[in-house]
């Protein structure tokens, strides 16, 4: 329903992004990514929409839908996608987190594409996909693996998000902490 909403053929890739945008988001990145897919959709539900359109152009991407949602319509957006992106600036401080887009990806059974030295999703086996950097050739196999993403990759996708992130995961993690 949401595809035909966009306008999109059943067959249509879908990649999501969701959040705020600034440089640590990388969205020249996003847009290269993009840039390497013609026959995908890209989705960003951002209220930094003027970021990432102009990061769109400047790559030359044309199949697009920038837009501001209400936060209870995030998720059906989320599951209406192939894959679901998360860049961010691989700094000191960012391999401590785990950016809550990535657990709304993947508890939503969507794979997840990311990049390496954030948090510790370097890997996620058959729930998506880490770029090792940002250079032209990670770029294209990240490319490459959206486009082998099916049925299997979302099952994985929600498994894993339901073994790390569901509430059940967070309060064992919990137990376990106050047990020490």
């Amino acid at each position: 329903e949401l595809r035909r909403e966009l306008g999109l053929a059943p067959h249509t890739p879908l990649i999501v992004y969701v959040g705020s945008l600034g440089p640590q988001y990388r969205p020249a990145e996003m847009a290269q990514l993009l840039a390497r897919m013609p026959d995908a959709h890209f989705l960003a539900l951002t209220g930094s929409g003027e970021v990432m359109r102009a990061a769109l152009a400047s790559a030359g991407v044309t199949r697009f839908t920038v837009k501001r949602v209400e936060a209870h319509e995030v998720a059906r957006f989320i599951r209406a996608a192939d894959a679901g992106l998360s860049f961010r600036e691989p700094t000191l401080s960012m391999r401590g987190v785990c950016p809550l887009k990535v657990i709304e990806y993947l508890l939503s059974g969507v794979p997840v594409v990311t990049n390496r030295g954030v948090g510790d999703l370097d890997a996620l086996g058959d729930a998506g996909f880490s770029l090792p950097d940002f250079s032209s050739a990670s770029l294209d196999a990240a490319a490459r693996a959206i486009t082998q993403f099916g049925a299997p990759h979302r099952i994985a996708a929600r498994q894993l998000g339901l073994s790390h992130f569901s509430l059940e995961a967070a309060a064992r993690g919990y137990a376990g902490a106050l047990k020490v």
